[in-house]
């Protein structure tokens, strides 16, 4: 297992190394010469979700040995590890580098197959399973005008009301009937 050494005297905190990276669960190691303290570790950037500390806060006395839990991740990630002591006076950081590269990351460059660059063209066949949208909104929108029609004339409150939403369910209908239309003419030419 993969240890980080640490210094606790009266000088303050110093780490032995100023990066460490690791694939899997690592030991921080206090090593303390002067009066017991606590030591906060705690970690920081994208490493965060996935490394802990099992005691994020350490009161040594002698030495004392803190493991932290690498989970597993998605890839290579950069993250901090942030040793403070004397309630924030005294801090140390250590660049963190935490994780496998995956297949994805070692190779330097994507295939893409040059067929994705040129729009889709349908074959004949294909264009008969293609839903009709457009005749399911030009139905939903003539029963929402009737409704609201309805609804205009049953309920007197609804009377304007009704009666514009109507007009706007009619005039979506018809767009959408003529847009269908135009597109159907369009498509005949290729």
């Amino acid at each position: 297992m993969t240890d980080l050494r640490i210094n606790l005297d009266e000088d303050g905190l110093r780490t032995a190394s100023d990066s460490l990276r690791v694939t899997e669960s690592f030991e921080v190691v206090i090593l303390n010469d002067g009066a017991p303290k606590h030591v906060n570790i705690g970690v920081r950037g994208d490493a965060e979700p996935y490394v802990t500390a099992e005691v994020n806060n350490v009161y040594v006395e002698d030495d004392e040995t803190v493991e932290v839990v690498v989970g597993p991740t998605p890839g290579v990630l950069d993250g901090e590890l942030k040793l403070t002591a004397d309630y924030g006076s005294d801090s140390e950081t250590v660049e963190l580098v935490v994780g496998e590269e995956t297949e994805e990351e070692t190779e330097e460059s994507v295939p893409v197959d040059e067929s994705l660059s040129q729009p889709m063209k349908p074959e004949a066949a294909d264009t008969d399973d293609i839903p009709r949208v457009d005749v399911a909104v030009i139905v939903v929108l003539l029963l929402a005008a009737l409704f609201s029609l309805s609804a205009a004339l049953v309920f007197p409150v609804f009377d304007v009301v009704g009666v514009v939403i109507a007009a706007f369910a009619i005039l979506g209908a018809g767009f959408v009937w003529f847009m269908s239309r135009s597109s159907e003419g369009l498509r005949s030419k290729d």
